[in-house]
């Protein structure tokens, strides 16, 4: 088991810490005792003053290179979720939910959850 903050290894210069990681059965050859040595399949980001730039631009340009499969942007200052998928390398923004209603992840069957329920943890 990983505990946060975890590495995320996508290649020799280019190694981050995302807030939270989901890793499929397939792709488990990824987690190595001390990190993750591989693009995970969905990486979530809970942009903060501090990290939103860092999150909007330059991390959701490493993660579209390398090919992770779904990049969640949680802004909790606008109450808003963007869901993007990568296709062909690019992201393309499948779902902009703000202030209320449901989320749902096109790469963990069956995961979903309402903003009311996000914005309820902070």
């Amino acid at each position: 088991m990983l505990c946060a903050p975890t590495d995320v290894k996508l290649s020799d210069s280019h190694v981050v810490q995302p807030d939270i990681i989901f890793i499929s059965q397939e792709n488990s050859n990824i987690i190595t005792e001390n990190n993750v040595d591989g693009a995970p399949d969905l990486i979530i980001e809970i942009l903060s003053p501090g990290t939103a730039y860092h999150d909007l631009i330059e991390k959701k340009e490493i993660y579209e290179r390398f090919e992770v499969k779904e990049y969640w942007l949680v802004d909790p200052k606008k109450r808003r979720v963007e869901i993007f998928n990568n296709v062909g390398q690019q992201f393309k923004l499948n779902q902009r939910i703000e202030l209320e209603g449901i989320a749902k992840s096109s790469v963990i069957k069956g995961f979903e959850i309402s903003l009311e329920n996000i914005f309820s943890m902070e």
